[in-house]
């Protein structure tokens, strides 16, 4: 049975982050290793200021425990949010131990053109670095400015978002990026550049703003390049992008608080029809 090693943060209420990373992981049927780097008591934006549980050694002793049984592999290794630099670095020499054959990474550091509070430019050093070890990375609109230092919005135009991608595969050369919440035509979803092509996975674009999406595509695009080698990337993107508009939709219709992230039980289902 295939398996995945899950870092980032553990948001205590509402389903994104690592509890959405888990939820779809384990039901596509992989094996999830977990190092929650921080513990929510809820996402940091909409309630306030969260209460917050982090512990650097804790991490440093599971990982040391991990190595005394054995668990020192994985099929994959996903990283979403981090919060701290110290964290960041923490990652970068457990990536740099080369325990994973596939590495995405979600640099996650902002959305609608600012920077999710308590991180700073220091920040979004480590994690361009870190971001640079990886097989695939997942930017939204404005972290793929912050990787190439330029300032970027889902409503920045097309072209400029497109030129931003080109400088951004240039720079990340030995990795794939792809980005998302990108907005064209009354359509939504991610672009990204194969053999010096653009290419598109786009939906129907559902108005509002819906949190943890982020987080819920990069999951589901774990999950399926674990199980589907195979695949081409526009398979997975499409695939990917259609789930989580699933869940989108879902999350719409039963009129629930967007803050509190996303409802998975039909993006669920849809995926285990998957052959």
């Amino acid at each position: 049975m295939k398996s995945s090693l899950i870092i980032e943060d553990l948001t205590s209420w509402g389903q994104m982050s690592m509890t959405s990373a888990l939820t779809i992981t384990q039901s596509y049927g992989i094996y999830t290793a977990t190092l929650p780097v921080q513990i929510f008591s809820t996402q940091t934006e909409g309630f306030g200021v969260p209460k917050r549980l982090s512990s650097l050694s804790w991490l440093e002793e599971t990982t040391a425990h991990w190595k005394s049984n054995g668990i020192t592999s994985f099929d994959s290794a996903l990283i979403g949010y981090l919060g701290e630099n110290k964290f960041v670095r923490f990652v970068d020499d457990l990536i740099n131990a080369g325990n994973c054959d596939f590495l995405i990474v979600d640099p996650v550091m902002g959305d609608r053109g600012k920077l999710y509070p308590g991180l700073d430019d220091e920040y979004i050093k480590r994690i361009t670095l870190l971001a640079s070890k990886a097989d695939l990375i997942t930017p939204n609109v404005t972290e793929l400015g912050m990787l190439i230092n330029q300032s970027l919005t889902s409503n920045t135009e097309y072209a400029e978002i497109q030129k931003g991608l080109m400088l951004c595969q240039k720079q990340f050369r030995h990795c794939q990026v792809v980005v998302t919440g990108v907005s064209r035509n009354g359509e939504t979803g991610c672009m990204w550049l194969e053999n010096g092509n653009f290419k598109l996975a786009m939906t129907n674009k559902v108005e509002g703003h819906f949190y943890g999406t982020g987080d819920l595509f990069s999951a589901i695009t774990n999950a399926l390049i674990v199980q589907h080698a195979s695949w081409s990337l526009q398979s997975v993107f499409s695939t990917a992008v259609k789930l989580v508009s699933i869940a989108i939709q879902q999350t719409v219709d039963a009129n629930v608080d967007y803050k509190n992230g996303l409802i998975l039980r039909d993006a669920i289902k849809e995926m285990l029809l998957i052959k």
